[in-house]
């Protein structure tokens, strides 16, 4: 049975942060280039990316899918145990690359690339519609 406290702070937190990036109003990479923005929707992207890769943990071990030997292995685990379609896995997967760039190669994310990534990020809500779903919690 899921750690209903664990992943619902999990839940919390990854809206918290979706409300804070939301707030800034981004339209374009344009509004990227002050630092503030720019630092500022960096970590939050990076806290959320890092709250998903947990989330991704609490539900393998629920769902007994396996270990993960790295980060990316999170999503194709959840996939081959049927916990998520193979495409919203691969998505995800692309997601948790970019979360590696951010943490490591912080300076080497163009305003373009944030940009996109604020709006693929999006995908991180589906992942928890379907753990949600698992845990029996209505949406």
């Amino acid at each position: 049975m899921y750690d209903l406290q664990r992943v619902g702070k999990i839940f919390a937190d990854i809206e918290k942060y979706f409300k804070e990036m939301e707030s800034y109003n981004l339209k374009g990479e344009q509004d990227l280039r002050d630092s503030k923005s720019y630092n500022a929707t960096s970590m939050l992207l990076l806290a959320i990316l890092n709250k998903i890769i947990e989330l991704g943990g609490e539900a393998l071990a629920e769902e007994k899918a396996g270990a993960p030997d790295r980060y990316q292995d999170i999503m194709p685990l959840l996939a081959k145990a049927n916990v998520l379609n193979k495409d919203g896995a691969e998505r995800l997967n692309k997601l948790i690359k970019q979360r590696n760039v951010l943490a490591h190669y912080y300076g080497e994310m163009t305003e373009k690339g944030l940009f996109k990534l604020t709006k693929d990020i999006y995908e991180v809500k589906d992942f928890m519609r379907v753990v949600k779903k698992r845990m029996g919690i209505k949406q």
